[in-house]
């Protein structure tokens, strides 16, 4: 039995030397050690294949490596690669790129080119091949040799709203303009140089954006790296904006900044006037309110008189206040005329998208949609005034309620709200023009009888419950609206004006929700204008959060 096991231990797999040394002693056997077979060495059988060649090395490129070896004596092959910068003396540089997975031990590695080639005169990839034993390892280097051609950048500045910036510009190490530029080009930089673009101390902006070859870049501050292409010219445009505004997500200190409310806070604090937001996930949490208004917030913006919105051509920012349990998306109060908001989606508040308590703002280009109460929700006194243009209320128990301060609405689109589309009382005064309230259940518009002054031009009111119920004494001013398919009625409490219309408006696609207008429809024919929030079907509307056509 004892020598079965030995034998069945030997049929295992080729044992070492030092085990076949005991086992034959064991088995009472003369054989010397010394007489066993050496160790073979392993064999290399071809050179480090490179795929694809090393004629396309360019920063932070990818290639597939390759070697192909053998053991005599069927010993399994360990391998590990390394990858070495080599200066232009000819000292290392030590390692150079790095190895994706952290896998550097297969005979087939992937290995990505450093982000730059500053310094680097070449790169030596070099593997070892080796059995159980290290001292028998056996290794070949492949180098390679970093291209001397060069490429241009141009640099092309503009501030935010599209017009030429001039700022210092620096490709670090390498060339600086002694004078403030809108646009400059860098003539033959190496390939693969490390292209920093940077702003003097004393400029009043700072990077925001940038786009390389048109194809925007995902960083917070200035683009660090800029891989140029050998023979051609690169662009770098680069959008920069006002020292006085922060860009969010930006980089302060040693992190990123990337909460809204962080940022809000950051620019009442050191004075900036101005937060420009690009698009992403912002997480919100519940910003306790106290005092007249007890609640918590999405975004207290109180008596910050800031311009918050989107960054231009970007879309607008989907922010969901549903998660947080918030009573408010945009809370506001003490505010002045000075605070603008735009480029937002609110969704999900359990009180109010919006509510302003003896505030005033501009809001512009935004969504409030499935809020509980109401969308927006004014409540101040006769010094507050919301200008709200451009802008949408969905799905919300009301649309927009104002209590007495003063609405100025213009292009709005109001949708399927559960009560009224907008609700105006307790000495509230409004001038509404252009918006269209479509399948509110209760009323497109109650006014109540302690309303201010109202007028209602060029507005389009369709498929509600009723179109306008005025209790309010004066009677609101109505000029060239257009009610059709109320279900209880158009004008009640109130006489129509003299250039009101009850026609079919000729909407391009109710079910659709495309309140657009066909080429012959009255709103778009009506002497006075075009009535409602929208064009014809065939133009491009920005007003549910999205294009379209």
């Amino acid at each position: 039995m004892e020598f079965r096991s030995i034998s069945h231990t030997l049929s295992a797999g080729r044992p070492t030397p030092l085990l076949l040394a005991l086992i034959l002693v064991a088995l009472g056997c003369g054989l010397e050690v010394n007489d066993l077979p050496e160790n073979s060495v392993p064999r290399i059988l071809s050179d480090i294949q490179m795929s694809p060649g090393p004629e396309t090395l360019s920063p932070l490129a990818e290639f597939d490596l390759r070697i192909e070896a053998i053991d005599d004596d069927d010993d399994e092959l360990k391998f590990l690669w390394s990858a070495t910068g080599i200066s232009n003396d000819g000292s290392s540089l030590g390692n150079a790129g790095e190895w994706i997975n952290n896998v550097s031990n297969d005979s087939v590695v992937t290995w990505r080119a450093p982000g730059s080639f500053n310094e680097i005169a070449s790169i030596d990839i070099m593997v070892q091949v080796y059995d159980y034993n290290l001292q028998n390892a056996v290794s070949i280097v492949k180098p390679l040799t970093v291209g001397s051609v060069v490429g241009n950048i141009r640099v092309l500045v503009q501030d935010i709203n599209g017009a030429e910036a001039n700022i210092h510009l620096a490709v670090v190490g390498y060339d600086t303009t002694d004078t403030a530029l809108s646009e400059k080009l860098f003539e033959d930089i190496p390939w693969g140089f490390q292209a920093v673009i940077g702003v003097d101390s004393m400029s009043s902006y700072y990077g925001a954006r940038a786009k390389i070859n048109e194809t925007d870049s995902d960083f917070h501050g200035y683009p660090e790296i800029i891989n140029n292409h050998p023979n051609q010219e690169d662009t770098l445009h680069l959008i920069v904006v006002p020292k006085t505004m922060l860009q969010l997500p930006c980089k302060l200190g040693v992190g990123t900044m990337v909460s809204l409310q962080d940022g809000i806070n950051h620019c009442s604090v050191n004075g900036l006037d101005s937060m420009v937001v690009m698009p992403g996930s912002y997480n919100l949490t519940q910003q306790q309110i106290t005092g007249p208004t007890i609640g918590t917030a999405a975004i207290d913006l109180s008596g910050a008189d800031l311009k918050l919105f989107a960054f231009p051509g970007k879309g607008m920012i989907e922010l969901d206040a549903g998660p947080s349990d918030c009573d408010f998306g945009f809370y506001l109060e003490g505010n002045t005329s000075e605070t603008l908001v735009r480029g937002f989606s609110i969704t999900g508040s359990i009180s109010s998208g919006a509510y302003l308590y003896n505030a005033s703002a501009v809001f512009d280009s935004l969504t409030f949609r499935e809020c509980g109460t109401t969308g927006v929700f004014l409540n101040g006194d006769a010094g507050n005034t919301l200008e709200f243009r451009n802008s949408s209320c969905i799905e919300n128990d009301h649309g927009i309620s104002v209590s007495g301060g003063h609405l100025i609405a213009e292009r709005l689109l109001i949708q399927d709200s559960h009560w009224y589309g907008m609700w105006l009382r307790d000495g509230s005064s409004a001038e509404l023009t252009e918006i269209t309230l479509v399948r509110n259940e209760i009323e497109g518009l109650f006014i109540d009888s302690n309303a201010g002054a109202v007028d209602i031009t060029r507005c389009l009111i369709s498929l509600c419950g009723r179109g306008i119920f005025s209790v309010a004494d004066p009677q609101p001013t109505l000029n060239c609206n257009l009610y059709w398919a109320n279900n209880y009625g158009d004008c009640l409490g109130l006489d129509p004006g003299l250039e009101d219309i009850f026609e079919d408006p000729l909407l391009a696609d109710p079910d659709a929700d495309d309140w657009r207008l066909l080429a012959d429809s009255p709103a778009l024919t009506a002497a006075c204008g075009l009535i409602g929030a929208f064009g014809q079907y065939d133009e491009i509307v920005v007003l549910k959060g999205k294009e379209s056509r």
